[in-house]
């Protein structure tokens, strides 16, 4: 499940398709997004690209959220709604965090939260300056992030690191968004996060392993069109399967695959491991 914009109120919204594909199953898309064929499983020690849409890992997923719509969590023909707590059967708990698999890195993550500075900018060193700033400075990281505090937030009294609550109608928010502002090590902790929230993180980053996909770049030039031609048909069905829409899911999902297939999804997953595999090759010399 996925909820979204937990700081300001919101609501469980539905199956994150692709938090489950890549932090369940340990699917790295390899900087494409989980929408375009071809991932690695970072358990494979072959580095093997496969279409993650004709696993057994995305089948289990569309099984189990077809599975909770019968059993009455989602809402009938509503996608990516979930029923109210109060109709959950006993036990259910909404803010229960459970660890689903070891922590991993994915070079798409780690390239999507890295910073860097246009060739085009007129002061490259002033935006450096700034780049810095947010962090090591945690009040201009902390001001980006949540605000002006008592306008958008307000603090603990009891301690002053701590937000209490955050100013409903403020109309500013980014508390979900700190790992796109700098260092959130240096970040004030949200209502219901522990106290060593950050110490935990730094120990969970050191301790997790490296994979040999780490810095790898795919360069989809060549491949450009058929990406464009599978996503528009992973827009078509990707979301449709994931909230339980379709009455016959297996008819659907094979008409998905074939779909991908017609727009080049094979071409896509060969020209991945091609480059990949000169990658892996280059690191070994």
């Amino acid at each position: 499940m996925k909820e979204t914009n937990r700081g300001a109120g919101g609501r469980i919204s539905g199956l994150d398709t692709e938090s489950t594909l890549q932090n369940l199953y340990g699917f790295d898309n390899l900087c494409t997004g989980i929408s375009t064929p071809g991932v690695v499983n970072i358990n494979d020690d072959t580095y093997t690209v496969v279409n993650q849409f004709e696993t057994e890992e995305y089948e289990e997923m569309i099984d189990q959220v077809y599975e909770w719509k019968e059993a009455g969590f989602l809402k009938s023909g509503s996608a990516y709604d979930i029923t109210p707590e109060s109709n959950w059967k006993p036990g259910y708990r909404q803010d229960t965090c459970v660890k689903l698999s070891d922590p991993h890195y994915f070079t798409s993550y780690i390239i999507g939260t890295m910073n860097a500075i246009s060739s085009t900018s007129e002061n490259p060193a002033r935006a450096m300056k700034f780049i810095e700033l947010m962090r090591t400075n945690p009040e201009v990281h902390n001001l980006l992030q949540f605000g002006v505090e008592d306008v958008h937030y307000i603090k603990d009294p009891e301690n002053s690191n701590r937000i209490l609550q955050y100013v409903d109608g403020s109309g500013y928010n980014n508390a979900q968004f700190g790992w796109g502002l700098g260092s959130e090590f240096i970040s004030l902790l949200q209502p219901g996060q522990p106290d060593d929230v950050w110490e935990q993180v730094k120990q969970i980053n050191a301790e997790t392993p490296m994979t040999g996909l780490i810095g790898f770049n795919f360069d989809a030039t060549s491949v450009k069109q058929k990406i464009a031609d599978c996503r528009a048909v992973t827009n078509e069905y990707m979301s449709a399967l994931a909230s339980a829409e379709f009455v016959d899911k297996d008819a659907k999902l094979e008409e998905f695959r074939q779909r991908l297939k017609a727009a080049g999804a094979d071409e896509i997953i060969a020209e991945k491991q091609r480059q990949l595999n000169e990658y892996l090759a280059s690191k070994q010399k």
